[in-house]
C-alpha cells in the first residue's frame, strides 16, 4: 500500500492588520505610522522613551516608555565607535 497523499497546505491566514501610531515630536504629531516603521524612527531619534504616542483605543497621549507594547522599538541604540 502507498502511503496517504500529503494534506493540501491550509491556506494561509490574511495578514493581521498593523497598528497605526501617531508621535509628537518638534510641537508637531506625525502620523500615521505603521507598527513597522517605528523601530526607524527611534533609531532617527524621533521615537523615545519621553516621545508621546497615541493610537486608536488610547484614551490619551502617553509616553512611549509607559506603552509595553512599543519596548521592541525601543531598545537603546549603542552610541558610534570611537574614532567613527
Amino acid at each position: 500500500a502507498s502511503p496517504a497523499p500529503p494534506p493540501p497546505p491550509a491556506a494561509a491566514p490574511p495578514p493581521v492588520p498593523q497598528r497605526q501610531w501617531f508621535l509628537a515630536f518638534g510641537g508637531t504629531a506625525h502620523g500615521p505610522l505603521a507598527e513597522s516603521a517605528l523601530p526607524g524612527e527611534a533609531r532617527a531619534g524621533h521615537l523615545r522613551p519621553d516621545t508621546l504616542v497615541w493610537r486608536e483605543g488610547m484614551a490619551d497621549w502617553k509616553p512611549a516608555g509607559e506603552v509595553p507594547e512599543l519596548a521592541f522599538a525601543l531598545v537603546p541604540v549603542p552610541p558610534p565607535l570611537p574614532g567613527a
